[in-house]
């Protein structure tokens, strides 16, 4: 795995969805580049906090 040098978070929440896409770069301002991404979608059954639904490297 590749280490992150210098970080970059890219945020995209999708155009049809209230799910949003997290990638984590290094250095890069393309998702294609993403050493860490994640998926979420808020949780709207009362909780504080968000819960992430999908995680890869």
């Amino acid at each position: 795995m590749s280490k992150i040098t210098n970080p970059v978070v890219l945020i995209y929440k999708r155009e049809n969805s209230d799910s949003y896409a997290v990638a984590i770069t290094s250095g890069s301002h393309d998702y294609h580049d993403a050493i860490l991404m994640a998926t979420m979608e808020p949780d709207m059954t009362g909780d504080v906090v968000d819960t992430w639904s999908k995680t890869g490297y």
